[in-house]
């Protein structure tokens, strides 16, 4: 059982984010953008069952760090209580990556020496994050710092890079 809440943004290309929360933290964000729609309730309920309000109340500190960061403050999103769903290793992967402050990036070569693994296995657990901007994959750039793939698509991540004014 979940609670959704959906957030309007209408900033860069992102119009719109759906948030997902279960009784123990958020376990999806998604963003609306003009290549990408959001999943429907059906598809919320057959990933997770019923839909409730009964968790709203995990939900709320994401709404404000989410509207914080898109006004442009500098975020850390700490205190908002996480419920990732994935192998121990994207896990360690998520945690490792929540690490990098707003602002700073680091390569998937770089985090995977740190996690004693290879670039390759940072990109997986990069392309299985259901909690973006929250667990920051954007701030994890291929080698040489350059822009490299993105779910949501590279015109996404070049945009939360520069809301966090990285230049890339």
């Amino acid at each position: 059982m979940v609670s959704i809440e959906n957030l309007k943004i209408n900033s860069g290309p992102i119009e719109e984010l759906l948030i997902v929360a279960n009784a123990w933290g958020v376990v999806e964000l998604h963003m609306k953008t003009a290549r990408r729609n959001l999943p429907s309730k059906r598809d919320i309920k057959l990933r997770h069952g019923d839909i409730t309000k009964e968790y709203h109340d995990i939900i709320e500190p994401a709404i404000v760090r989410l509207k914080e960061y898109f006004d442009g403050k500098e975020v850390s999103f700490f205190d908002v209580p996480l419920s990732p769903v994935g192998t121990s290793f994207f896990k360690n992967v998520w945690a490792a990556m929540r690490r990098i402050r707003w602002g700073n990036v680091t390569t998937y070569g770089e985090l995977a020496s740190r996690l004693n693994t290879i670039a390759q296995a940072v990109g997986s657990a990069c392309s299985n994050n259901r909690i973006p901007i929250i667990i920051p994959c954007h701030r994890v750039l291929g080698a040489g710092n350059t822009l490299y793939a993105y779910g949501w698509g590279l015109d996404v991540k070049k945009y939360l890079l520069n809301l966090e004014e990285v230049s890339i």
